[in-house]
């Protein structure tokens, strides 16, 4: 007994240092300078705009919050200048969801505020009377025209789909000529 008890002694002592030295590590580790970490970067967008005039009224609705989308803005910046032609843009859209009374329907509406701070009287984006919702617009960099983006069940299937629509800016030199909504993302009739 006295033989086995020395024999598993010595056996737990050798894989001991066994061990011990496969766990030594055969790299040294490297100081590191401080310069060679970057520091993170604010992702968050923000857009280089100041406003110069007074806050203006567009319009009373009774929805209560009119600019809003999902993952996009609900204003756009246009470039100086719309091509082909050549004619000044440089003003902001600005895209929002309205309700004219109580008993109207939630619509879409954009109002287009020039380079010299002046308000264009705000209208509908879309002709159909139907109710819409959370809207995202953009600008294209070349034409200066605006594209929008919102839900509305247009179908009547009880599922939102996703509109698009756009300004031609750059043909008319201004605001105002929207073409005829299209769904882009047509949800599937449940079952």
């Amino acid at each position: 007994m006295r033989t086995i008890t020395i024999l598993l002694l010595l056996c737990s002592l050798a894989t001991g240092l066994l061990l011990a030295d496969i766990q030594t590590p055969n790299r040294i580790p490297i100081e590191m300078k401080l310069s060679t970490f970057r520091a993170l970067e604010n992702r968050c967008w923000s857009p280089g705009v100041e406003f110069e005039n007074a806050p203006q009224d567009i319009a009373l609705t009774y929805y209560d919050y009119m600019p809003g989308s999902y993952n996009g803005s609900c204003f756009a910046i246009q470039p100086l200048q719309a091509q082909p032609y050549g004619s000044d843009a440089d003003g902001l859209y600005l895209a929002y969801m309205y309700q004219e009374n109580s008993t109207s329907q939630r619509r879409i509406y954009y109002t287009y505020i020039n380079a010299a701070g002046e308000m264009n009287p705000h209208s509908a984006i879309s002709p159909n009377s139907v109710r819409e919702g959370f809207v995202i617009v953009d600008i294209d960099p070349v034409t200066a025209n605006p594209f929008a983006i919102w839900h509305s069940d247009v179908d009547g299937d009880g599922l939102v789909e996703g509109m698009f629509s756009y300004d031609l800016y750059n043909l008319v030199g201004g605001p105002g000529l929207w073409h005829q909504p299209e769904p882009i993302i047509n949800n599937p009739i449940p079952e």
